[in-house]
């Protein structure tokens, strides 16, 4: 074996694109690989570690795939129950939403964050399209998301802010760009990293039913550090149900609540003696934040 590449790319029937050292090329699996895959789940994704033999005609073949040590993953449109791997073996994963067109909602945000979460990675919060609001505007969206703890930053593709502090964020790190469609992801990738649109177009045009991209794809930045661009999503499904541990990081004023619940294992709905409940009812809690740890919690 020549050595280990990661995945930049993923088409259909696994073939794909990997970083083998300083270049990138198109790679297959070794067929016996593709004989034990998941029905339910692709047996490639971007981010993945792979170790490829390297065949005179400079493309690759992948003998082997590296267990996963992160991964962030949502359930795929359909009628068949499918995992969609958005990609793996990251650090960190930007959770991109708007403050307008469309429309901030705090608990896209908080599914998204939970998502990282739960797939091992740290949340950070890129809230776009601030320039469309008020400063005011911008910090009460932010405000329940500090609150519970999570990075956040408030960003324009449109007219820069923000964007100094974001690729200081990114730099050395490898990051998911993930979030809801419309919210300018994509623009401000190409901000943060201008190569990402002219190799995004380039992958595309080498498909004409050769090679078609899932739509994730790995960049890397000026300066270091990877991003692994996503197609943004109307909504974010889970594809297993969240672990306590996810959430409790989401929603640290409820998690400490629960420990003066009668019973420990209080769902906080219809249980006695709930302290969450109480607290809610006091107005101690935020009844939207209430809502949305049962949307999560709820099975």
């Amino acid at each position: 074996m020549d050595g280990t590449a990661v995945i930049v790319d993923v088409g259909g029937g696994g073939v794909c694109h990997a970083l083998l050292g300083t270049e990138t090329i198109r790679c297959r699996p070794r067929k016996r690989l593709l004989r034990h895959r998941e029905l339910t789940s692709s047996i490639l994704a971007v981010g993945d570690r792979v170790a490829v033999t390297l065949l005179p005609d400079r493309t690759g073949v992948i003998e082997e795939i590296y267990p996963r040590v992160s991964v962030v993953s949502r359930k795929a449109a359909g009628r068949v129950p499918r995992e969609q791997v958005l990609a793996a073996n990251l650090d960190q994963a930007a959770a991109v939403v708007s403050l307008r067109e469309p429309d901030f909602k705090a608990g896209t945000a908080i599914q998204l964050c939970v998502g990282a979460r739960q797939g091992g990675m740290e949340p950070l919060v890129v809230l776009n399209k601030a320039d469309l609001g008020t400063p005011e505007e911008v910090a009460a969206a932010l405000q329940p998301l500090r609150h519970a703890g999570l990075r956040c930053i408030a960003t324009s593709a449109r007219n820069g802010q923000g964007l100094d502090e974001l690729r200081r964020l990114l730099l050395g790190r490898w990051t998911l760009f993930f979030g809801q469609s419309g919210a300018g992801k994509s623009s401000l990738l190409n901000e943060v990293c201008p190569e990402a649109g002219a190799r995004t177009q380039a992958v595309r045009a080498i498909g004409k039913g050769k090679h078609t991209t899932s739509g994730s794809r790995l960049h890397a930045l000026p300066g270091g550090g990877f991003v692994v661009d996503t197609p943004g999503v109307r909504v974010f499904s889970f594809w297993s149900q969240p672990g306590e541990d996810s959430v409790a990081g989401v929603f640290p004023e409820i998690t400490r609540l629960a420990h003066g619940c009668r019973f420990r294992d209080c769902v906080h709905l219809h249980e006695p003696d709930c302290a969450v409940k109480a607290a809610v009812a006091r107005g101690e809690v935020d009844s939207d934040r209430y809502r949305q740890f049962l949307r999560l919690t709820r099975r």
